[in-house]
């Protein structure tokens, strides 16, 4: 050390981001990379691959043709939701007006409660919350319709047990209330929980996905915002 000279101490970066799906890759690929320090491990069912024919951002996304396709990531404990979260996707969905398809669902583990995210026919993105009482879930926020063939940018935000959802920026529904902490092992991408092996456009999303990002213990959103121009950073 050279005298007169401090050490600089740089605290190491703050995890952030619990999972983070970019999905970058050669298009057709199947393989679904965690871009998170936790590097989660990623399932899939059907041909759901990556596509280079559209993107958000970084020339590439997801796409699942609404028979068999999803993505899943079971772990033990970094998929619990305790207290303040966020998870947000861009989506682009096709037309489907007969057919209700989920999109994100984060139930799971030792009981059935969580929320999920489900396009109606009306292609309207459906908030549920389930408590695990035995009525199943419960609709809580209804967005506009969606364009089909339009990137969207969706959000779920918890802050001091207050729930907000957002597309493109702009809260829709009412906030509501819940400071139950989720204890989920389960993410399911395309598909609800218990039913992977379920074949059928009722229960399988059609379309494209990008940038799907989940933050445990942090609310990014707690008022209408504009959706960031740049595709996530794992420290961010």
């Amino acid at each position: 050390m050279y005298p007169g000279i401090i050490p600089k101490i740089v605290a190491p970066p703050q995890k952030k981001a619990t999972m983070l799906l970019h999905f970058d890759g050669a298009n057709g690929s199947q393989v679904f990379v965690d871009s998170s320090l936790n590097n989660l491990a990623m399932g899939f069912g059907g041909n759901v691959q990556i596509d280079t024919s559209t993107s958000v951002f970084g020339g590439s996304c997801c796409t699942f043709d609404g028979v068999g396709d999803y993505l899943y990531c079971d772990h033990p404990t970094a998929l619990k939701l305790p207290g303040d979260f966020t998870c947000e996707g861009r989506m682009r969905c096709t037309a489907e007006t007969t057919n209700s398809r989920p999109v994100f669902d984060m139930r799971g583990g030792t009981n059935n409660a969580g929320f999920f995210v489900n396009l109606n026919p009306s292609e309207q993105l459906d908030i549920y919350i389930d408590a695990n009482d035995g009525a199943g879930g419960v609709k809580r926020a209804t967005s506009g319709t969606l364009t089909a063939g339009t990137w969207y940018h969706w959000a779920i935000c918890r802050a001091s047990g207050v729930i907000r959802c957002f597309l493109n920026g702009t809260q829709f529904g009412s906030n509501f209330s819940t400071s139950v902490a989720w204890d989920s092992t389960s993410l399911n991408i395309g598909t609800f929980v218990g039913e992977r092996d379920i074949g059928g456009p009722d229960h399988k999303y059609k379309g494209n996905m990008d940038e799907i990002r989940i933050s445990n213990n942090l609310a990014r959103y707690t008022a209408n915002f504009t959706p960031g121009g740049s595709a996530f950073d794992r420290y961010d």
